[in-house]
């Protein structure tokens, strides 16, 4: 039968809360996937294993359950953010230190990173440019004030586009990353050294200027 679908609700003692991480986990796949505007709720549902009336019922409408996606997601970053704060202390490389566990974070959770770098990149619907907005001045600012020493748009600017080089490399395939490992044969350990690198001459370009 066609994944997508829609299957049977899920019975009445089900429990919520499984039902709803079931249901943002294939939304967020799926609009990471395919954008707001390239997937449907019944398509959702299917891939959740529940009907649509189920989604509906969590959520709402699509644009609701999107922006619970982003909501969900935002809280995630924060949590890594305090994570990073901590490793950042201990560091006698900061910046370092910060572009690889963020990179780590990034490749835990694939799907997390390529909705959320389709929604910082690509998403044009109003509702996503809206809360992107919001949530891209505060782990902004919280970065420069970490690594940067102050929260100016000269640092700002390089810090936005380093943490997209990130996630776009923590959701690259494995033969897309292949050409990191081929002197080493570690292409892991091979993209990390590059993104340090990149990070790092980056910020001290603009510490120069």
């Amino acid at each position: 039968m066609d994944k997508f679908l829609p299957s049977m609700a899920r019975p009445a003692h089900a429990d919520a809360d499984a039902t709803r991480r079931h249901i943002l986990a294939a939304a967020t796949a799926a609009f990471g996937q395919n954008g707001l505007d390239g997937c449907t709720v019944r398509e959702i549902a299917g891939e959740a294993g529940v009907s649509f009336a189920a989604v509906h019922h969590y959520f709402g409408t699509k644009e609701q359950l999107y922006a619970t996606c982003l909501d969900k997601a935002f809280a995630e970053l924060a949590q890594i953010g305090g994570e990073l704060a901590a490793v950042v202390t201990r560091a006698k490389d900061p910046e370092a230190a910060a572009v690889r566990h963020a990179y780590r974070a990034a490749r835990r959770n694939p799907d997390r990173s390529r909705f959320l770098l389709r929604a910082f990149v690509y998403e044009s619907a109003p509702i996503a440019q809206q809360r992107v907005r919001q949530a891209q001045r505060g782990f902004v600012g919280d970065a420069t004030g970490l690594l940067a020493g102050g929260a100016s748009y000269g640092k700002r600017i390089p810090l936005v586009g380093i943490g997209i080089l990130i996630t776009r490399f923590a959701v690259a395939p494995k033969s897309e990353l292949a050409l990191f490992g081929e002197e080493t044969g570690d292409a892991a350990a091979a993209v990390e050294d590059y993104l340090v690198d990149v990070a790092t001459h980056t910020l001290k370009l603009r510490e120069l200027g």
